[in-house]
Formats: C-alpha cells, structure tokens, sequence
C-alpha cells in the first residue's frame, strides 16, 4: 500500500482495500477509508466498502508495537 502513491486513484485505492481484507486486516482497511489523507479525496463509496469489513469483537495486541513515540 505505501507504493506507488504518486499514481494513487480510485480503482488503485480500491484494490488497496480488497488486499487488505483478502489478508484479514480489516482496521487497515478502516484506516484506508478513513484515515489516510492520500486517500481521502479519491472518489470511493466508503459507507458501502466499511459494510464489508467484520468489526473485532475483542481487542488483541497488535502484531507490530511501536515504542518510539
């Protein structure tokens, strides 16, 4: 998903999303539609593609922490 922005258009951000859900990543998914400013001028049906997403029902660490902040 970091590659490759200067490109960056609907169909390309759509994709983006469909790899992560493929993959399970579900919250970067969100964070796709939401979240990214690369992406939040691009024509997407966010409403419609967060419908898709399964929402966690409990919290689980994540897999990469980061302890430099």
């Amino acid at each position: 998903m970091e590659f490759d922005n200067d490109n960056l258009n609907s169909e390309k951000a759509k994709s983006d999303f469909y790899t992560l859900k493929k993959y399970g990543l579900h919250q970067s998914a969100y964070n796709l539609l939401y979240e990214r400013a690369e992406y939040s001028e691009l024509e997407l049906d966010r409403e419609k593609l967060k419908k898709e997403l399964t929402k966690a029902t409990e919290f689980t660490y994540p897999w990469l922490m980061d302890t430099e902040k």
